[in-house]
């Protein structure tokens, strides 16, 4: 057959003619510009350990242990979720969040928290941070009161000061915040970590507790309650959360699943009071539409058939036994020792003796040896009032340190010390 003659051209065009061409592309180059400036004004926290690549044995508060990571269950869950193709993974879903998600955390927040609330009134969130952006788009503006804890989560007060906040800073002590050096003027917001305050570990008591509503009804301020890390618990039942004492509607709580099961997940929520729901829900589908159906519907499932509750049982243990690791390995090596925000969490403190070095450079010794502990007030927290107290203390977080390793942590860190008390020169050296 005789082939014909002429220029052939194909119907669908070949892949290799869809791409740009690059060599008719700028090149990026770093330069000055003359653009106006952003206006944005603010700072980031600091999220991972600074000495991850550095220490050996890692004392950075509010890591989960990686390997306790229920996979065996989520694989299982993960694997039915794809034995079909399902709509809602080519749609858009509720801006709130996957329903059966909402469903199931509210029946979680029941018996675990003290909150009854109607699953309506939840709304997913990816961290809390995000859930601190929706409270300042609808509280926080240039010049608004904003009342945090001393010390505080830096990652919060972050937050409140890009949006125009001025922060108040009131002390904290055993019981929580001091109620009692709240202003009678009120403000916009009080943030609040009641269940184990952050950084010191402190658990609010009742009473406390009872006084901030109070004086939040009185005034007409907002609470921020952020329960980061209330499914952890040692000693005792859990106290109620704020949001389960809030009769006038006051309270916005925050929870999170990155300390139970990891913040690679990055799945949190937010229950406004119910007058503030619909504004929050906008606010959250302006921040970010809809979360990934395929992660809502893993952990949906995963609360909804027990396998949360009994991963939370197996951690607990897992947790409660590095923390008397920890306990029992500083109190052999180390006399005079005060240590704080052991009922529960992921992280104590350890206050050092008046006499001897203050924690930033026995921080600074550990490092040296491999070992990374944290001084109040450096990377992750925030002090506004400098105290002896706080020169003293150290954060431990231990949730993610195996028991040989929180032994060996300790013995370096007493060997350091010794060291240094032999020849008192080393830390300048």
């Amino acid at each position: 057959m005789q082939q014909p003659y002429g220029t052939l051209v194909c119907k669908d065009l070949p892949d290799h003619s869809m791409g740009i061409d690059t060599r008719c592309s700028a090149e990026v180059l770093e330069t000055t510009s003359n653009k106006q400036a952003s206006i944005f004004f603010g700072r980031a926290h600091q999220v991972t350990s600074p000495n991850q690549n550095i220490a050996t044995i890692d004392f950075w508060p509010g890591t989960p242990d990686h390997s306790a990571f229920p996979i065996r269950q989520w694989r299982r869950i993960l694997t039915d979720l794809l034995s079909v193709a399902s709509p809602q993974l080519t749609t858009y879903g509720d801006p709130a969040g996957h329903p059966l998600l909402r469903e199931a955390i509210a029946s979680h927040l029941g018996p675990s928290r003290g909150i009854r609330v109607n699953s309506q009134r939840i709304i997913v969130v990816t961290g809390t941070q995000m859930a601190l952006n929706i409270v300042c788009r609808l509280l926080v503006g240039v010049g608004s009161k904003v009342i945090v804890e001393d010390p505080c989560y830096e990652g919060a007060s972050n937050v409140f000061e890009s949006y125009g906040g001025q922060l108040l800073a009131i002390p904290v002590d055993s019981q929580g915040l001091c109620a009692e050096e709240l202003p009678k003027e009120g403000a916009s917001v009080v943030y609040v970590t009641p269940s184990h305050q952050f950084p010191l570990g402190h658990t609010m008591s009742v009473d406390r507790r009872r006084q901030l509503i109070e004086w939040s009804n009185k005034t007409g301020a907002y609470l921020v309650e952020d329960d980061y890390d209330a499914d952890f618990k040692f000693a005792g039942p859990p106290l109620p959360a704020l949001a389960s004492m809030d009769n006038e509607q006051s309270v916005f709580y925050l929870g999170t699943f990155s300390k139970a099961l990891g913040p690679g997940l990055r799945i949190g929520f937010i229950i406004p009071p119910s007058h503030l729901y619909g504004p929050a829900l906008a606010v959250k589908t302006l921040f970010d539409h809809y979360f990934p159906w395929f992660e809502q519907a893993a952990l949906a499932e995963f609360l909804e058939s027990g396998e949360y509750v009994s991963h939370l049982r197996r951690i607990r243990h897992m947790y409660a036994a590095r923390l008397a690791t920890l306990r029992e390995a500083i109190n052999i090596y180390f006399t005079n020792v005060e240590i704080a925000g052991d009922q529960g969490g992921m992280h104590v403190t350890w206050m050092l003796p008046r006499k001897g070095l203050p924690a930033a450079s026995i921080a600074e010794l550990a490092l040296k040896r491999g070992v990374g502990i944290y001084p109040v007030g450096t990377s992750f927290c925030r002090i506004f009032k400098q105290t002896d107290e706080f020169r003293r203390t150290l954060v431990m977080g231990y949730a993610a340190v195996r028991e040989r390793y929180i032994r060996e942590g300790i013995v370096r860190i007493a060997e350091c010390i010794s060291e240094l008390n032999a020849h008192p020169r080393s830390l300048d050296s």
